[in-house]
């Protein structure tokens, strides 16, 4: 996935990857405040959790490749 997101980096330098996925893990969040089932909550955040630290990385790598 890193692979294919600095592809995507190169091919459209005006898109920024983290950002769209800081406002899909927003969404995220918002919808599953609304989950009433723990076990899907707890699922529900941990996705989110990943995805998290996931754009920080990309971020990091996006730094470093500056």
């Amino acid at each position: 996935i890193k692979h294919k997101c600095a592809e995507l980096r190169r091919i459209c330098s005006g898109f920024n990857l983290a950002q769209e996925l800081y406002a899909l893990i927003d969404q995220l969040k918002a919808e599953a405040m609304m989950l009433r089932n723990i076990e899907a909550k707890q699922q529900a955040e941990e996705f989110i959790r990943s995805l998290t630290e996931f754009c920080r990385q990309l971020e990091t790598d996006q730094l470093a490749n500056q």
